[in-house]
């Protein structure tokens, strides 16, 4: 894993990512097939020290490589980055896919929608991992 560069960026452009991306806070982590080389996704995280706590704002693997098992290993590695660390992700529930994906890593649900769990109402589930549960 490696810090994501312009190039990366934009050979992984989604409808979202571009927003996520421009946002200061961001920190745009970029992995690399280990045969060849290749760019296999990017993960944008935001990372709050004093809570030592990582927000997974979202990762983007190739389309070509999804579904075999990238999504999880660039979620692997963003942990492995910050070791000491707790981790948050919004899902969208009516994606179950997406939040099968995380509950598959040991994520868990913060609590159902609400003010508090989405407070730009959004209707978006956090999801949390703590460090002492991995």
């Amino acid at each position: 894993m490696r810090k994501a560069t312009d190039a990366d960026r934009a050979a992984l452009q989604t409808d979202d990512s571009g927003a996520i991306a421009d946002r200061s806070e961001v920190e745009a982590l970029a992995f690399d097939r280990r045969d060849g080389g290749d760019l296999v996704g990017l993960a944008y995280c935001v990372r709050d020290e004093q809570r030592e706590l990582v927000r997974i704002e979202s990762v983007v693997i190739q389309s070509d490589l999804r579904g075999w098992g990238f999504g999880s290993e660039a979620v692997e590695l963003v942990e492995g980055q910050y070791p000491n660390s707790s981790f948050v992700a919004r899902v969208d529930p009516k994606t179950g896919l997406n939040l099968y994906f995380w509950l598959r890593l040991g994520y868990r649900p913060g609590g159902p929608p609400s003010p508090v769990s989405s407070p730009s109402g959004d209707g978006m589930i956090t999801m949390i991992r703590r460090h002492d549960q991995k």
